[in-house]
């Protein structure tokens, strides 16, 4: 959300719900960062930037030279935010609960980290909001063990508990902090669908009744907030991906080890435990690596070959296909990108060398201990690239399809201030 001048209003002068607003404005679909995972789409909404500029290619990615992963977080992201941006031209943000800006890093402002933060004070700039967020009971994220460890009456507990405090959290800044461009994230949809999507579709789902309730408190609280703008303000409502429900969970690794070009010397399979004939391994959710020589330690990729064997790898993948039911099978993937596609900049060298992209329904996976390349486990809704929300408050926009990474631009073009050169995203005001 967005303002030209601060004018505090009191809560309930207005009240509008989710679809009252979508009639104040226009409602598109919007394709999202390729692979479509939080850290990668909201990095990229952060910075308007692609993955090979800002550095974040997934949650997890590898320590250079070797076979080491780690977690990427907000000191790994290489470009300016939007906020960075705007504090340069004397404008403030309070951002709260984005994914992937732990630890806090100081702005014109405030910021309390999203996913995956660990640690209350690491996670909140500046640190003098830290006591009150404490008495409010704020969590950074709801516990998603609960769901893994079958305890789903708690895990749908916390996830009410969660977003009550969150708002609480967006109610005190709101109010207490001066604030040009305000992020209010709401991530407990997102471990709703994880867990509970079959609960959305099915009228006899032990928990549907909750999931419906869940999202009227969003609604409520998304009305709340609306209501306290004024009428110059823009505000834009967005998704870091959409959803959809699982048919199957796909095992690149396996699939990779079925077709010969992946195996392990031994004990539990692992990054560490690669064979040096290897040539190609997986990294979640769909980012396959050759193992070049360049690159790593026991590597056996380089030149022609290296081209020769991500060709084959690509067009076999293009062919994967599902039995859905005797004799007929369903396409798994709809398109495998060069990382030299779909990136460009400085730490391409940094990318996968392939990125999938499934058809619906398919949830590809980087697991090395899986023995079938297909399976199920307790998730029941997966990401999709292609039909994130975007939503504003105004109409007339030209008519193109929104990329996440074009609304970094349409930020700092509403609050009047220059858009880096080096910006990927295209403002959402123009036409091109």
């Amino acid at each position: 959300m967005s303002r030209r001048r601060h004018k505090k209003k009191k809560p309930g002068d207005v009240e509008l719900n989710l679809a009252a607003m979508l009639e104040l404005g226009e409602l598109r679909q919007m394709d999202v960062s390729l692979p479509e995972v939080s850290s990668v789409s909201w990095s990229t909404f952060s910075t308007g930037v692609n993955p090979a500029k800002h550095g974040i290619f997934g949650f997890i990615d590898l320590v250079p030279s070797s076979y080491r992963t780690c977690f990427p977080n907000f000191a790994q992201n290489r470009a300016a935010t939007t906020w960075d941006t705007l504090g340069q031209a004397g404008k403030t943000s309070v951002i709260v609960n984005v994914p992937d800006t732990y630890p806090a890093r100081p702005l014109r402002g405030a910021l309390i980290s999203g996913f995956v933060a660990t640690d209350l004070a690491q996670a909140t700039y500046p640190r003098i909001l830290l006591p009150r967020l404490r008495a409010m009971g704020y969590k950074l994220d709801v516990d998603a063990m609960l769901a893994h460890d079958g305890r789903m009456d708690a895990f749908v507990d916390d996830c009410f508990d969660t977003l009550a405090r969150r708002f609480q959290a967006f109610d005190y800044l709101w109010t207490q902090q001066p604030w040009d461009y305000f992020v209010a994230t709401i991530t407990g949809t997102d471990r709703l669908h994880h867990f509970l999507w079959a609960a959305e579709q099915d009228l006899s789902h032990p928990y549907h009744a909750r999931f419906r309730a869940y999202y009227r408190e969003v609604d409520r609280i998304l009305g709340e907030l609306y209501g306290r703008l004024n009428p110059e303000d823009t505000c834009m409502v967005v998704s870091d991906h959409g959803f959809t429900d699982i048919v199957q969970e796909v095992y690149l690794n396996r699939w990779l080890q079925e077709e010969g070009y992946l195996k392990f010397e031994g004990g539990v399979p692992s990054l560490e435990t690669l064979h040096p004939e290897s040539t190609a391994f997986a990294i979640d959710p769909s980012r396959i690596y050759l193992h070049r020589k360049d690159r790593f330690p026991r590597g056996c990729l380089e030149g022609h070959r290296l081209e020769a064997v991500r060709d084959e790898i690509a067009g076999k993948l293009r062919n994967l296909s599902f039995e859905t039911s005797p004799g007929v099978r369903q396409p798994v993937i709809r398109a495998v990108f060069r990382k030299e596609e779909i990136y460009a900049g400085p730490l391409l060298e940094q990318a996968p060398d392939l990125i999938a992209l499934s058809q619906w329904g398919f949830d590809l996976k980087g697991t090395m201990t899986r023995d079938t390349v297909f399976g199920r486990t307790i998730f029941t809704g997966m990401h999709t690239r292609d039909d994130a929300t975007f939503f504003i408050n105004r109409q007339g926009l030209p008519p193109r399809r929104p990329d996440i990474a074009d609304l970094s631009p349409t930020v700092l073009e509403l609050l009047q201030v220059p858009v880096p050169p080096d910006v990927d995203g295209r403002s959402l005001l123009r036409a091109v």
